[in-house]
């Protein structure tokens, strides 16, 4: 039995979903995606899942695990990751995890160490607060925060939970991991971008954004980001129908170039043109022979 994990990885619009397709097809491979997004219920065109085609021609894991109103941190990914490895790994199948979410991938690539479990209620109790509320909390509690999750709420709840940022982590990837980013200049990612933000208006998200507000309201964990928060502002009012375009265009090129510093700061990453990874895949294992 095989027992390496491959990592597709790399930033929003890169092409990262095609080429692990195509390559766990050819090894026989599935998918955990590694995304903070896809994982929310009846989100989908917002969050450019895998469609039902691709989720036929290779099993898909890590979509469609929670509803909008719930929350899910990065320790209860690396739980459900690290399960879902081991039985596609006893199925004689080959793990790939693929996905922009740094902080997911990291936690399966460095084996994360994470503490206890919530106290539900507690945790709901935290839900129910703002920003400002958690971070002064954070300040009581004597809790540092990196600049990078201030304004994430999942991470600073975690954070409270825990007592801290958890830091209990190998300073190594773990050794049956091949890592792959799969590289895209600033240019063409704009380009991909602007084009997928137009296929989603195109496809219906401005309906599906409505009817997931309707249903769980707008101020919910699984719509703070992405094109929700601006379509939301289309809808009020606040914004015209080409600015909403434009501002989606820019948060998601902001997302990638953020996804992309995170990226880079892991120097074990080989970075790979979509269509140079099959070879180095076939150099690296007899995996493709």
């Amino acid at each position: 039995m095989n027992d390496k994990i491959i990592f597709i990885v790399g930033p929003t619009s890169s092409g990262k979903t095609a080429v692990s397709i195509d390559l766990a097809k050819k090894i026989g491979g599935e998918i955990i995606c590694a995304d903070s997004r896809t994982l929310y219920k009846g989100l989908d065109i917002g969050t450019a899942k895998p469609d039902e085609k691709q989720k036929k021609e290779v099993a898909h894991w890590g979509i469609d695990l929670i509803y909008p109103n719930e929350s899910y941190s990065v320790a209860d990914f690396k739980l459900y990751a690290t399960q879902k490895i081991e039985e596609i790994s006893r199925r004689n199948k080959t793990p790939f995890i693929v996905g922009g979410s740094g902080l997911y991938v990291d936690s399966i690539l460095f084996d994360y160490k994470f503490g206890k479990l919530p106290n539900i209620a507690y945790r709901k109790r935290l839900e129910n607060l703002n920003f400002e509320e958690l971070i002064n909390i954070c300040s009581q509690k004597k809790i540092d925060l990196p600049s990078s999750i201030r304004k994430n709420k999942r991470y600073i709840i975690r954070a409270i939970e825990q007592g801290g940022i958890n830091d209990n982590r190998r300073e190594c990837p773990i050794d049956n991991a091949i890592i792959i980013g799969i590289s895209v200049d600033k240019n063409t990612a704009r380009e991909r971008i602007s084009t997928r933000i137009l296929n989603m208006i195109k496809y219906g998200v401005i309906d599906e954004a409505i009817a997931v507000a309707n249903k769980y309201g707008w101020d919910n964990n699984a719509m703070s980001g992405n094109i929700y928060s601006i379509i939301r502002d289309y809808i009020d009012g606040k914004i015209d129908y080409n600015t909403m375009i434009d501002l989606s265009v820019l948060k998601d090129y902001h997302l990638f170039k953020r996804q992309m510093t995170w990226l880079k700061r892991n120097k074990k990453i080989v970075w790979l043109k979509p269509e140079k990874v099959e070879e180095f895949l076939l150099n690296k294992t007899n995996m493709l022979q």
